[in-house]
């Protein structure tokens, strides 16, 4: 594992997920700031982070600001770099070469130091993989150092999730949307088959988009507010075999009180964790 992280697995860390990069203050509708993306990044790696997780979903000018704030001012010694390579395009007859080029280009580096290939969905993106040789096309930009480590995005059924390992058992990572409410829709089932096959866990999704530390009135009487996204992200990063939980973070007080977390790692308790799953009930039923 430290061959790909390059991290200790005694206790979770805390990664940066590019999916929520700042705005400005004051015309929040616009698009994002390079000024405060700059200062974010910059203080994430002060405090002696270094996990970056760029998702496939951002605009042009999301991705400008990633580039600007990071590839162009550190040195890529100085970060680790997960880039997401969405496998869609494949049913549209898009190349895996065409589909990686996109996601080389969105990064912006010569090389990447994780792909994270999602989109495997169900039995049909699964087909479709197989016949483009997907896994063997990134193994030949392995040895080409175009990357150094393959992991798999956890959403699809957990079966299929188990068929992929069960094929390519030279995946390294798996990272999974892993929160009190989608552990109890799935995200166990695909926790259990990462930990069968032994991969590390990548959880991302701790507060499920924000809405755990926002929940209804009749959720948040199960929560302390002033815990609520403590509690999510401890509940992720409670695992055996989490080694990082993937965060996005658009301000410098939820950096703030998410580098504290991790600084002060207490894992949860039995009592804790079903306190959330409580919690996680509460939320599925009321939908």
């Amino acid at each position: 594992m430290a061959r790909v992280l390059d991290i200790k697995a005694s206790q979770p860390v805390l990664g940066f997920s590019v999916s929520a990069l700042p705005r400005e203050l004051e015309h929040p509708e616009q698009p994002v700031s390079i000024t405060y993306s700059i200062q974010l990044i910059d203080r994430y790696i002060r405090a002696g982070r270094r996990l970056f997780f760029l998702p496939a979903s951002l605009d042009a000018m999301e991705g400008k600001a990633f580039r600007m704030s990071l590839v162009r001012r550190y040195d890529h010694k100085e970060y680790w770099l997960s880039a997401e390579l969405p496998l869609d395009g494949i049913l549209d007859g898009e190349s895996i070469q065409m589909l990686f080029d996109q996601c080389m280009k969105r990064a912006g580096t010569r090389y990447v130091d994780q792909v994270l290939v999602s989109g495997l969905k169900d039995e049909e993106m699964l087909a479709a993989c197989l016949d483009a040789s997907v896994f063997e096309f990134l193994l030949t930009c392995k040895d080409q150092d175009l990357l150094r480590g393959i992991a798999i995005l956890a959403d699809s059924p957990s079966c299929i999730l188990d068929e992929i390992l069960e094929r390519y058992p030279f995946i390294d990572v798996v990272q999974i949307p892993l929160n009190y409410r989608q552990w109890l829709t799935g995200g166990s089932g695909s926790y259990e088959v990462a930990v069968k096959h032994g991969k590390p866990v990548i959880a991302c999704r701790p507060l499920d988009g924000g809405e755990l530390a926002r929940p209804s009135h009749d959720v948040a009487a199960l929560l302390p507010s002033a815990q609520r996204a403590k509690d999510a992200l401890r509940f992720s990063g409670s695992h055996k075999g989490v080694v990082c939980v993937a965060v996005g973070i658009s301000d410098p007080i939820d950096l703030a009180e998410n580098l504290s977390v991790f600084s002060s790692w207490t894992p949860m308790s039995s009592e804790e964790m079903e306190k959330c799953l409580a919690a996680g009930k509460k939320l599925i039923s009321a939908v």
